[in-house]
């Protein structure tokens, strides 16, 4: 593979794919440095951070049902192709939440 540096000014943001090996410098500035990461996955993949906790019920009540369920709010039923049940909450969808 090749290995480069993403070299930017501040307030500068790099997108990459999740094929990239990646890391961050040493922060020498004596300064807070914040990171954001955003990732979308295939239904079949359950992601390393569970979605359901960051945003309150309220919230994600009021949110459209796509937004649901690419938060989490929707089980993923693989079973058509010879797979199995993921992303379950008390051996159901976790649209459940939702309704209650």
């Amino acid at each position: 593979g090749e290995i480069t540096q993403a070299v930017m000014p501040a307030g500068s943001a790099a997108i990459f794919t999740g094929q990239c090996l990646h890391g961050g410098g040493t922060n020498t500035s004596g300064k807070v440095r914040r990171g954001l990461s955003v990732s979308f996955c295939h239904g079949w993949l359950v992601p390393v951070e569970n979605s359901w906790l960051g945003v309150p019920l309220e919230r994600v009540r009021q949110l459209p049902e796509r937004a649901q369920e690419l938060l989490g709010y929707a089980a993923y039923d693989g079973t058509s192709m010879g797979g199995g049940m993921i992303n379950m909450y008390e051996v159901g969808s976790p649209k459940a939440l939702l309704e209650s």
